[in-house]
């Protein structure tokens, strides 16, 4: 039985494995250098770091964090869900859309109105996300053309898209370019 709940401090010996499995070697290390720095970034604050268990083993992971659209009108307050992370022997059990849902739920409880993530549009769209560039809602670090449907974008509130305008500064230490290439 899977259960979902914070990720802990102790989770830290089982989490670098776990998205190294997950990312593999080439992207692996990066991530695992990206989830250390979000853990302990107060930019990225209000965090939600959530853990996949299987009796008490860690099978996955999600981290949710600050980000605002700046641009035209006011800054809005915003999320960005990255990275996310399921050990390889365990996909295709539902593990990552628990995750995923277990996250977009707390951030409906804490009034966040926008969600974004980098990733396939086809997985994230099953969500609720669409793509945000047509809606003029950029990331961070320009996306090549090709990529561009990746960049998508969830609407938690009633309306949160119609006003939604800008580029999305997100938490220090996911700003790097090397974390926006594909």
């Amino acid at each position: 039985m899977i259960a979902i709940d914070d990720l802990q401090p102790e989770d830290a010996p089982a989490l670098a494995p776990l998205l190294l499995a997950a990312f593999g070697p080439a992207e692996g290390p990066e991530i695992v250098v990206l989830t250390d720095a979000l853990m302990s970034d107060p930019s990225a604050e209000p965090r939600h770091a959530l853990a996949a268990r299987d009796g008490g083993q860690l099978v996955g992971m999600v981290i949710l964090s600050h980000a605002r659209l700046e641009g035209a009108g006011a800054p809005a307050t915003a999320s960005l869900l990255a990275p996310l992370a399921v050990t390889p022997e365990r996909h295709a059990q539902g593990i990552g859309s628990r995750l995923v849902r277990a996250g977009l739920q707390r951030l409906t409880d804490a009034g966040v109105p926008l969600v974004f993530t980098f990733g396939d549009p086809a997985y994230y769209g099953r969500f609720g996300f669409e793509p945000a560039m047509p809606r003029g809602l950029q990331a961070p670090h320009p996306i090549q053309d090709e990529h561009r449907d990746a960049w998508v974008v969830h609407a938690l509130a009633p309306d949160a898209l119609a006003s939604a305008a800008g580029k999305l500064a997100c938490a220090e230490s996911i700003r790097d370019p090397r974390y926006w290439r594909v």
